[in-house]
């Protein structure tokens, strides 16, 4: 045939063939062959090019004197490292499978080559082998005529990748549909058959996941109303997303349920609706807890609303106020859309109460609970007694966010209290000129039936005296308890050393009782401030504690100076307070009642009265008690009192 336009190795004649058709007409259909073509000598396993036309030399981009005389394999070195390039081992077996059927071979999709031209492009062959028989009838040439079947190997590469792909993208879809804590079915056909469900599906209706394929949600679903055959029809014929939250519907168990529900479509590839699919959150337990609430709301609201009592929050970093209808019908609003904060709070507060509201909600900062009465003008300009509680809010690092409370009008128990107030007051005053007359005359006979030897009528007399001194003490309490409430309790203050009085104090009721009042000091604390109200308040407290620990010898009082303070401590170990009782301790006319204390006298105002001195001279007062080992109260006074 031909090597750079010679002849060689031909069985046939230079000038013809058996058919007279010239060696250089085949030449020239050889070399304008529309296909590339190669001709290899048959001298396995080199497959040496014999030719070479220029369809497949433009192919692959080479020159004829680059191929001609080489084996195929050198001029298409095969990259036989590589695992995903086919080996040189393909085509040579289709190569030497025509030498031994000595017939045409068509390498197949499967085995077609994978040629590197010039180490960088890479090309797929499908080729036909033809074998060309000499004279002998041996097989001296293999027309090999490749076909580039690159841009189809790939692209079948592509879609099978693309498949298995897609194949793993639903394994993965799948499992985690069946994995997914909600309700997942995938719908087909007009009567939107299930075909596939997830574990919380089949659950919820009380299938397996058998009976579950094939079934129409309609036959689980009731819908006698035709309501979710529309919702699914639209969104099959739509395109459009369903949503909807809090769904009633009732299950296979005839039991009732609710769940959020989003049905959405799946689209094929050009856009088209094949199929729905359905994710459902059952919410029927979050429904009826919510239902709950909203049953305890509406009963809170109206006991509320039952006792007039208006509720109110105030954001403590933001200063913004919110209350009831309620609330804002006590300052005398019409309307429940009333827009609050502390400044419009304020401005119906009472000035002369302005400081003591805003000095409650300081301490309610500290001590969590607030309860303060002050005097508001009303839009109508009536004024009006409210009473204030209150908790507070804080944030995880503790600060105070917050203040929760209640207003209710106590006008009327104000006005009540009045009276009552007046009415002691007057009592107190008729009383107290006849008792001291009658204690200076019971204190005369005791003293002239004791000189005239008359023991019986003097130890009688003088018992008289102490019960009236009681009585006394009583009615000074009431007349301290209507100064207070009128605000006319008034301070004389003095300079004097805190030490003295309690030991006077010490000594005076010491006189009186069988304790042992012993009294821990370590330094002399020279205060400024009322002598004698504290005196008052100390010996209420030792009086108590000698009263409250009946078969006990001692009580202990205690003084100390801390911080611009002196603080001064009564210790018994009596009876004890219950925990409960103990912060109602220092409100007027409250006494802790339980059957231990049942026999022990008194009104339940001499904590209450020494409370309102101790704040009055602008210091505190506490109690720890356990109940059965005793009590300690504290109270603690600046060592100069200022204005007050």
């Amino acid at each position: 045939m031909f090597s750079n336009g010679t002849l060689i190795q031909s069985p046939m004649s230079a000038s013809s063939t058996d058919s007279g058709v010239s060696l250089e007409i085949y030449k020239a259909v050889f070399e304008a062959a529309k296909c590339p073509l190669l001709l290899l000598n048959a001298n396995s396993p080199e497959f040496s090019v014999a030719a070479v036309n220029q369809k497949f030399l433009s192919s692959i981009r080479a020159t004829r004197d680059t191929i001609l005389g080489r084996s195929i394999y050198e001029v298409f070195p095969l990259s036989l490292n590589s695992p995903d390039v086919p080996t040189a081992g393909e085509l040579d077996t289709v190569l030497q499978e025509v030498l031994q059927r000595k017939e045409t071979v068509e390498a197949s999709a499967e085995t077609s080559s994978v040629w590197v031209i010039n180490g960088a492009e890479r090309k797929r062959w499908r080729s036909v082998n033809t074998p060309i028989f000499g004279s002998t009838g041996d097989i001296q040439f293999i027309l090999h005529a490749p076909v580039d079947d690159t841009a189809s190997q790939e692209a079948a590469e592509r879609e099978e990748s693309a498949r298995q792909a897609g194949e793993n993208y639903r394994r993965r879809l799948e499992s985690f549909l069946k994995q997914a804590p909600v309700a997942i079915a995938v719908y087909f056909g007009p009567e939107f058959l299930v075909e596939m469900a997830n574990p919380v599906f089949c659950k919820m209706w009380g299938l397996t996941e058998e009976e579950a394929i094939g079934t129409s949600i309609f036959d689980l679903l009731p819908d006698e109303t035709g309501e979710y055959r529309k919702v699914f029809s639209d969104v099959y014929t739509s395109g459009n997303t369903f949503v909807a939250f809090e769904t009633p519907i009732i299950l296979t168990s005839s039991e009732q349920a609710w769940i959020n529900l989003v049905i959405e479509p799946l689209h094929d590839l050009d856009g088209s609706v094949h199929s729905l699919i359905s994710i459902a959150q059952d919410v029927t337990e979050q429904v009826r807890l919510k239902q709950k609430l909203e049953d305890s709301e509406s009963r809170l609201r109206l006991a509320i609303s039952a006792s007039k009592m208006g509720v109110w929050d105030l954001d403590l970093l933001s200063g913004d106020l919110i209350t009831t209808g309620t609330g804002n019908r006590i300052f005398g609003y019409d309307s429940s859309e009333v827009s609050w904060d502390m400044e419009r709070f304020m401005s119906h507060v009472l000035e002369e109460d302005r400081e003591v509201i805003l000095k409650a909600l300081e301490r309610a900062k500290v001590e969590r609970f607030m309860s303060v009465e002050i005097r508001i003008i009303r839009v109508d300009k009536v004024l009006r007694w409210i009473g204030l509680t209150t908790e507070v809010y804080r944030n995880e690092s503790g600060e105070a966010v917050r203040l929760l409370g209640t207003t209710l009008d106590i006008t009327e128990r104000k006005e009540s209290e009045k009276k009552k107030d007046e009415l002691l007051s007057v009592v107190s005053h008729e009383l107290k000129t006849p008792v001291t007359s009658l204690k200076a005359f019971a204190q005369v006979l005791e003293r002239k039936f004791g000189k005239s030897g008359d023991d019986v009528a003097a130890v009688m007399l003088r018992k008289m005296v102490v019960q009236i001194v009681r009585l006394s003490h009583l009615i000074h309490d009431l007349l301290d308890l209507t100064r207070i409430e009128g605000g006319q309790l008034k301070l004389r203050l003095e300079r004097y050393v805190f030490n003295e009085l309690v030991a006077e104090v010490a000594t005076q009721v010491g006189r009186t009782c069988s304790h042992q009042i012993i009294v821990n000091e370590e330094e002399l604390v020279e205060c400024f401030g009322d002598r004698q109200r504290t005196e008052q308040v100390l010996i209420n407290l030792v009086t108590n504690a000698v009263k409250y620990s009946p078969g006990k010898d001692k009580v202990i009082v205690s003084v100390e100076k801390r911080d611009g303070e002196v603080i001064c401590s009564v210790q018994d170990f009596g009876l004890g307070v219950p925990p409960e009782k103990q912060e109602k301790l220092f409100k007027r006319f409250y006494r802790v009642g339980d059957e231990a204390q049942h026999n022990i006298s008194g009104l339940g105002l001499g904590l209450y009265i020494s409370a309102e001195i101790i704040h009055r001279q602008q210091g505190h007062i506490w109690l720890k008690s356990t109940p059965g080992e005793g009590s300690t109260f504290s109270f603690s006074l600046p060592l100069e009192v200022e204005d007050v």
